[in-house]
């Protein structure tokens, strides 16, 4: 993967829900939070330097959004 596109972000969307869940512990929450993760992410996809690390990225900023929520 050598430039990322924002079709490159849907191929995590399981284990981004999945992150999101287990903080927020309610489906619903999990599910907002995990829309509002990949907002975030496309928004600032030029910023991720290593595309190899977009899992770990996009659920830390589902996590992240959970918690907010």
């Amino acid at each position: 993967m050598s430039k990322l596109k924002a079709e490159d972000l849907l191929k995590y969307y399981e284990k981004t829900f999945h992150a999101a869940l287990f903080i927020s512990g309610n489906k619903e929450i999990a599910e907002d939070a995990t829309q509002e993760a990949f907002l975030k992410a496309y928004n600032k996809l030029k910023r991720l330097h290593d595309p190899n690390k977009i899992g770990p990225w996009l659920a830390v900023i589902a996590m992240n959004c959970a918690r907010d929520l």
